[in-house]
């Protein structure tokens, strides 16, 4: 009988470390996989951050690279319309009552305009290819002739090409539209009003094509838009 009951309690000791082993050996196993998979989750999201930083990279490299906006542009229409209206086509620029010498048609535009010729050099290259630039300082109104001309570092307005004209279209109110564009060129067309003389003016539509061109790492008009 004590034989007997001892080889019980030998199997079931026994029973009961296997039993524990058992149950270490799936503790374990289950930490092993709670890592495994934490580990491709880790993985999958950092992949998943360098695919985002990838693409917010290419976004702002795609950003830098377009052609010029429709802000640029606005930018460069409103000094055209300066420059047409004040400047070279319907008035020119204020001036000094007096002329440069009593031989001469020549008067000093006003410094608070212009405080000297390069200033306003500058300007006009600022707007302008340097082609169109070129025409107006030194060839406007006609070849060899020069409206604005350098009297030792002054800017100073020859009035004998002086001549105001009418000039009907209002640009108050335009708008600009791009048809296409690249890195170096553009092409848009820009509307606005006018109002023809007539016995009973009617405000049309009115509407002109344009061109800006990429020079010397600037935009710039390549021609004046009236």
């Amino acid at each position: 009988m004590k034989k007997c009951f001892v080889f019980i309690m030998v199997a079931a000791m026994y029973v009961c470390a296997f039993t524990a082993c058992d149950k270490g050996d799936g503790g374990n196993s289950t930490k092993v996989t709670v890592s495994e998979e934490s580990k491709e989750s880790k993985e999958s999201e950092t992949a998943a951050e360098s695919q985002t930083a990838e693409t917010v990279v290419d976004s702002q490299t795609s950003s830098t690279s377009t052609s010029i906006s429709e802000e640029k542009l606005r930018a460069l229409m409103d000094e055209n319309i300066n420059v047409n209206l004040n400047i070279f086509g319907v008035r020119s620029l204020p001036f000094e009552e007096e002329e440069v010498n009593d031989e001469t048609t020549i008067y000093q535009v006003k410094q608070d305009v212009f405080p000297d010729y390069a200033s306003f050099e500058n300007y006009i290259r600022s707007i302008y290819c340097e082609e169109t630039a070129d025409m107006y300082l030194y060839n406007y109104p006609v070849e060899g002739a020069q409206k604005y001309v350098n009297q030792d570092g002054k800017l100073c307005v020859d009035l004998q090409y002086e001549g105001g004209k009418g000039y009907y279209v209002d640009w108050s109110d335009y708008t600009i539209e791009i048809v296409s564009a690249t890195e170096t060129e553009c092409e848009f067309i820009v509307k606005a009003s006018v109002e023809w003389p007539a016995e009973e003016p009617v405000k049309e539509d009115y509407e002109v094509t344009g061109k800006a061109i990429l020079e010397n790492d600037a935009w710039v008009l390549t021609e004046m838009i009236v």
